[in-house]
């Protein structure tokens, strides 16, 4: 099992056994930063070595030695962020062995996982921060009149089975429909809002 990028740069082996790392990106037309992840995952399971000279031809002594050079770094270095020339020759391992009938060389790519983790936490935050708001404007609907730290009691009990809601989230909420005019603080006492029909 193999992520599309890793079967695009795999596929190129098809027609030849060596490529420069330049080579690969033209045909494969991803980025340098996504080849260079892609090109890691498959130099750290060994189904490709690469060579650090510009000159392709080597001897398979020399390859199996870079092979185990390039793969020792990268297990002692563990995912350090090892940038290969685009002039480096990388080669297919032809001597490729693994007990396993079915190998998974699906490891996800840094990059992508770390833009998924932050749009998926951007939009629990924005679906929090609504589910907040529709809380406050419910406890402020019935009781018209509310101190700050009952407001957030009530708030952070209501949403306790959903999920933990934080004071300094809740406050950012209240003063933001303020601002929009749903509620406002009273003239009296700064710390009491009053619901605004």
């Amino acid at each position: 099992m193999c992520l599309c990028t890793q079967v695009a740069v795999l596929l190129q082996y098809n027609h030849k056994t060596s490529f420069t790392i330049q080579e690969l990106q033209e045909n494969t037309q991803m980025t340098v930063a996504d080849l260079q992840q892609v090109l890691r995952t498959l130099l750290k399971i060994r189904l490709l070595f690469c060579d650090y000279t510009s000159s392709s031809s080597s001897s398979s002594l020399s390859a199996a030695a870079t092979a185990t050079t390039v793969a020792e770094s990268d297990s002692s270095e563990k995912d350090s962020e090892l940038l290969l020339p685009l002039d480096a020759v990388c080669h297919l391992y032809q001597d490729y062995r693994n007990r396993k009938t079915r190998v998974n060389i699906n490891v996800p790519l840094r990059s992508v996982e770390k833009r998924e983790l932050e749009a998926t936490h951007k939009s629990v935050d924005d679906e929090r921060r609504y589910l907040i708001e529709a809380a406050i404007i419910r406890i402020m609907k019935t009781k018209q009149k509310l101190a700050h730290q009952d407001l957030v009691g009530q708030v952070m009990g209501q949403l306790a089975a959903r999920f933990m809601a934080d004071s300094r989230t809740i406050k950012k909420c209240i003063d933001d429909l303020i601002n929009r005019d749903y509620m406002k603080r009273c003239d009296n006492s700064p710390s009491t809002y009053q619901y605004v029909a």
